[in-house]
């Protein structure tokens, strides 16, 4: 039978570290097959729909969600049995920071120490757990938002290392790590901002026509990596929008695999930019499901 998991089960059997090497083991995966999102518009909702398949982990599943109401489904990918249903709203913010954090971790400079986060709504908190879990040695955490307050509230939650400041480009300037997390429809990330060096995880736009990063922030990058090149020439509105010539452009699965080459030297700007795949939903539910059956959490669901 399978394994229901509610929004509450999910944050509690779900780390973001757990979930940084759930989704390295996913992208080592030699043998993986993504099926980019796949949107359906209707009059007052919109449909998407994502699939994976891990034969190296014996995984496949979905992701589909409307209106706000997210499920991921885990299948055995050898006998076809399904693992579990999730909800999957914390999952889908767990996971994208993982994505960030992986990235993070192959990218950044070693010696990071001062973090420059732009955006402070519900994606914000796992997008700076992971780059932490990964960067233990920052030191600082600027947070920016469009609403000081929130900016305020958010650091202070995040404890001595983070404060609030004014301006997109007070974050980024100076910082060895910049994350967007952001629903902007136009740039708040300017490449002049970026001192040599800085990894970027551009994290907030899927969409074509939406772009948190400039022009010369793209053409800034001596090394590009999305989570899925495919599925990014049709949404990366960051790259799309900066015209960027895609042959710059690999697969963080080909860096996890050693097909590609990290940051050459110390003054390399990398930009990861994440759509969210779902090879890191079903890496990352699986990963649920196990803590969850571990603990004797969830429910079981009869199927035919």
């Amino acid at each position: 039978m399978a394994l229901w998991l509610n929004e509450d089960e999910v944050q509690a059997c779900l780390s973001v570290p757990d979930a940084i090497a759930a989704l390295r083991e996913a992208f080592a995966d030699p043998q993986a097959q993504v099926l980019p999102r796949w949107r359906g518009r209707g009059e007052r909702a919109t449909y998407s729909v994502m699939a994976a398949a891990l034969p190296g982990l014996g995984l496949c599943g979905l992701k589909e969600y409307v209106r706000g109401r997210f499920v991921v489904l885990v299948h055995d990918l050898a006998t076809g049995e399904m693992l579990g249903l999730l909800e999957a709203d914390h999952l889908g913010r767990i996971r994208t920071g993982a994505a960030s954090g992986l990235a993070t971790d192959l990218l950044a400079r070693a010696d990071a120490e001062v973090f420059g986060c732009i955006g402070s709504g519900g994606q914000a908190a796992t997008q700076v757990a992971a780059v932490l879990a990964v960067r233990p040695g920052i030191r600082e955490v600027r947070i920016y938002s469009r609403t000081p307050e929130r900016a305020q509230a958010f650091a202070s939650r995040l404890g001595p290392k983070a404060r609030a400041v004014a301006s997109a480009e007070a974050a980024a300037r100076g910082a060895d790590v910049v994350t967007t997390i952001t629903n902007a429809h136009a740039p708040v990330l300017e490449g002049s901002w970026l001192s040599p060096g800085c990894h970027v995880n551009a994290a907030g736009s899927n969409v074509d026509g939406h772009a948190e990063l400039d022009a010369e922030a793209v053409r800034r990058a001596a090394l590009i990596f999305a989570d899925d090149v495919r599925g990014g020439k049709n949404e990366a509105g960051d790259l799309i929008q900066a015209g960027v010539d895609w042959s710059r452009v690999h697969e963080l699965a080909d860096l996890v695999q050693g097909r590609a080459q990290g940051r050459h030297s110390r003054d390399d700007i990398t930009l990861f930019e994440s759509q969210g795949i779902a090879l890191e939903d079903v890496a990352a539910g699986a990963a649920a499901l196990k803590v969850a059956r571990a603990r004797g959490l969830g429910r079981e669901v009869p199927l035919p």
